[in-house]
């Protein structure tokens, strides 16, 4: 059967504070790429996600800032670095 790829997006204004919102869409849509926008994380406080592999990129020298990408396990990928 083929499956659609579905992608969301958003823009979370500090995920920490928001992590168990994000969790509840996550698991509950189970797209196959999400998209996060000011994240506002350092590289010590990444979240991990259940069957999703996670992509960051920070911005350590200012508040604010900060994209992932988290893509489903079953999803083919080849990572790059940004």
């Amino acid at each position: 059967m083929e499956e659609n790829l579905k992608i969301i997006t958003w823009n979370c204004r500090s995920l920490l504070s928001k992590l168990s919102r994000f969790k509840l869409l996550l698991y509950t849509e189970k797209p196959h790429v999400a998209c996060i926008c000011e994240t506002w994380l350092k590289c010590t406080r990444e979240p991990k996600f259940i069957n999703y592999s996670a992509y960051w990129k920070h911005r350590e020298d200012k508040t604010g800032g900060g994209i992932a990408v988290l893509i489903r396990n079953d999803v083919p990928v080849v990572s790059t670095t940004l």
